[in-house]
């Protein structure tokens, strides 16, 4: 019997508007009011679900940042958090600085942003996330004083890369594949960093651990590669059907695409 659901947002959850639709919203408030338990599980940082959370407020958890931070979006409380502290983030810092990159660090409840102005963040950002990303970033004069300056105890739940170019992208991955991190790609022009072991899989373990749920009483929706680790974390796994075709492999069911309440539509086949 699943207790569990958790999902992916951008391309999984949310249609190509980056909306929910009212389908969805409504299925799941059904199932909530079945005594379902829900949670988003995504690569987003808190700064940057504001208005996830005015569109489905009665979704009681969030796993962020690729699963190294959870917490209760009723009373904002920190359910579990994974750092990557100050060594951690100036050794990526240090190996990138001389590359073309945008380069941010979500710590402190921020995201901070080693690019000066606005303008200069177009240059990197797909253009359905900037909107989302100029609202929520700190962009930042000097990012290496930044880091320089962090207390020994503090650090980043995950340090987020952008770049111009696919090209630029392997080969800045190439070079850092094999540090002690938990590294993916989910878009094109992007790498995101984590602590060790730090992924959506373990996320959802956690939370379920929490809760008194079991990995085979979870189910995860997903669509890309970063959600390719909740395998691991849930007896079942859906994939949408414009998901990428890794996730497709592993999955036990494909069901419509975001833009056809994928998820709404699979929700009723399950728990229906």
């Amino acid at each position: 019997m699943i207790k569990l659901v958790v999902s992916d947002l951008d391309g999984t959850l949310l249609d190509s508007n980056s909306e929910v639709t009212e389908t969805t919203v409504n299925t799941i408030k059904k199932y909530i009011d079945e005594g379902i338990k829900f949670a988003f599980c995504t690569g987003r940082a808190f700064a940057e679900m504001d208005n996830i959370l005015e569109s489905i407020p009665f979704i009681r958890y969030a796993i962020t940042a690729n699963g190294a931070y959870c917490f209760d979006t009723f009373t904002k409380e920190e359910i579990y958090k994974t750092l990557m502290y100050k060594n951690d983030i100036k050794t990526i810092y240090e190996t990138l600085k001389d590359e073309d990159v945008l380069f941010e660090a979500y710590m402190d409840d921020k995201i901070y942003c080693n690019k000066k102005t606005d303008d200069e963040i177009i240059e990197y950002i797909p253009i359905e996330f900037l909107n989302m990303v100029k609202k929520s970033r700190v962009l930042v004069e000097d990012m290496e004083k930044l880091i320089n300056e962090m207390d020994e105890n503090n650090g980043a739940i995950k340090i987020h890369i952008f770049f111009t170019t696919v090209t630029d992208r392997d080969k800045v991955f190439q070079r850092i594949k094999d540090m002690p991190y938990d590294i993916v790609s989910q878009s094109f022009n992007e790498i995101e960093v984590n602590a060790k072991d730090v992924n959506k899989g373990n996320g959802v373990l956690a939370l379920a651990k929490k809760l008194g749920i079991t990995k085979q009483e979870s189910m995860g929706f997903g669509d890309n590669f970063n959600d390719i680790s909740m395998r691991d974390g849930v007896g079942t796994l859906v994939a949408v059907e414009n998901a990428v075709l890794p996730l497709k492999e592993i999955a036990d069911y494909i069901t419509k695409t975001n833009n056809e309440n994928g998820v709404a539509l699979a929700l009723d086949k399950f728990l229906g």
